[in-house]
């Protein structure tokens, strides 16, 4: 048993456990090596779709880790991952959408 970073009690043996943090480890080092590898001031991580069918606007993340959207500001992760849900978005590359997930468990 062991507690997950949402803190919800999680069944599971040690291997089990290990091998959840190796995937972790894994997703997190390679979603790192690409931003590290193509951070530019800002870098663009997906599209946001209006509904109306206006134009897309870019999500980037900037040199403080922030998200921003084009024209409306300051966004979290969260919000980002619930447009994704939505189908409002068109992520740059798996990569990128790793980096909003893995912020995302941070916040």
């Amino acid at each position: 048993m062991f507690w997950s970073k949402k803190h919800k009690r999680q069944e599971g043996s040690d291997s089990d456990i290990e091998a959840m943090m190796a995937q972790i480890d894994a997703d997190f080092a390679g979603a790192q090596k690409w931003y590290e590898s193509e951070h530019r001031d800002p870098l663009v991580v997906a599209d946001f779709k209006s509904k109306t069918g206006g134009a897309s606007r870019e999500i980037v993340i900037d040199e403080h880790d922030h998200f921003i959207l084009d024209g409306h500001g300051q966004v979290t992760a969260q919000q980002i991952l619930e447009w994704d849900r939505q189908g409002l978005l068109s992520w740059l590359n798996a990569d990128s959408q790793k980096l909003v997930k893995l912020h995302a468990d941070s916040e």
